[in-house]
């Protein structure tokens, strides 16, 4: 199926022809090119070592210059397992492999654990912007729990020539104030060292998982998660496609309450467009870049990847962070839904909804 025709299926034409009204593009301060968005950086008072990283970032890859990203994340082999992740793909083994697809494919930047990078680090830092992923869920801790641990220092990071730190808060979770104290520190390192920071923007709780729901994947849930990681202070959230509205007014545990306002309850989102466009909303209206998280890969990537990043798009978002999608499918058949990502960010028939 080629560009066109997936334009022209059915799922994919609902997508383009919604458009936003409850929460109207007025209400975000979107910059419509590269330089307002550095004029965006200008005005918060970063760094210039950071600006040049920044700069690097929006003018790598297939979309530079656009304003949009693409980042291939290839970090589910400590946080799924690596058997689970590479054994259908293997060569995603070797982080030469994984960093030469990014090249090839036209990814913008590649984000990665700092381990798996160390040893390809001098031969690949100059080539592709690299994100070292400074935070896991360690896989083997039974019973699980919802704490990161570090696993390189931001000095290591830097000295390997990386534009940018990547962290991971679950916020909501039991060790959730102990994250966030962890995450101020590493961002008050980055932001010495001139590096940028990406905040993977999780919520977990196991009181948020019922039978009939995963309030996890609720607009307003992980919109607020959005809103926590840039109260941070980083430069870029990911987050996850939402899959319903609301889940504040589910979300009822002993000794808890959250206040739910008849606004927020007037406020149903139908359409992941709008829901995605709340969480663009929770990044300072738009001032923080959204990038939509790919999801497991499955048996319609191809669909399924257009979906997203049509839906990222319309909504207001930056881009895709995205990777079981795209390597677990091979070289030849990664490179084409790479292909696919960045056709549908240069597109200009797909606009702001």
């Amino acid at each position: 199926m080629n560009f066109d025709q997936i334009l022209n299926s059915p799922d994919i034409k609902t997508l383009l022809d919604l458009k936003c009204e409850k929460i109207p593009t007025s209400l975000l301060r979107l910059p419509g090119s590269l330089e307002e968005k550095l004029d965006f950086a200008k005005a918060a008072g970063i760094s210039n070592q950071t600006l040049v990283n920044l700069t690097r970032l929006y003018k790598s890859g297939a979309l530079g210059g656009s304003g949009y990203l693409s980042v291939l994340a290839v970090d589910q082999g400590v946080e799924h397992s690596a058997l689970f992740s590479f054994l259908s793909n293997p060569k995603m083994f070797d982080p030469q492999s994984v960093l030469q697809f990014a090249i090839d494919s036209g990814f913008s930047a590649v984000a990665i654990p700092f381990g798996t990078l160390f040893s390809v680090a001098r031969q690949f830092c100059y080539k592709i912007p690299i994100i070292a992923k400074i935070t896991h869920n360690e896989l083997l801790t039974v019973p699980p729990r919802w704490i990161q641990t570090h696993f390189a220092t931001v000095k290591q990071i830097w000295d390997a020539g990386c534009i940018g730190v990547g962290i991971t808060v679950y916020f909501g979770s039991e060790h959730s104030r102990e994250e966030i104290e962890k995450a101020k520190d590493v961002i008050s390192q980055a932001r010495d060292l001139g590096l940028l920071v990406f905040c993977w923007c999780y919520p977990r709780n196991k009181l948020f998982r019922t039978e009939t729901v995963n309030l996890e994947e609720a607009d307003d849930i992980t919109s607020q998660a959005v809103y926590l990681g840039c109260a941070l202070g980083v430069d870029f959230v990911k987050q996850k496609i939402p899959s319903f509205s609301r889940g504040f007014r589910a979300l009822k545990s002993e000794g808890y309450e959250v206040k739910v306002s008849k606004e927020m309850l007037d406020l149903d989102l139908s359409h992941q467009i709008e829901m995605v466009r709340l969480q663009v909303l929770h990044a300072n209206a738009g001032r923080i870049g959204l990038l939509s998280s790919g999801g497991e890969s499955e048996h319609d990537d191809f669909l399924k990847v257009a979906k997203i990043a049509i839906i990222n798009k319309r909504a207001g978002g930056t881009g895709l962070m995205i990777g079981r999608k795209v390597f677990k499918h091979g070289y030849e058949t990664g490179f084409r839904i790479a292909e696919l990502i960045h056709h549908v960010y240069l597109e200009n028939k797909i606009n702001l909804a």
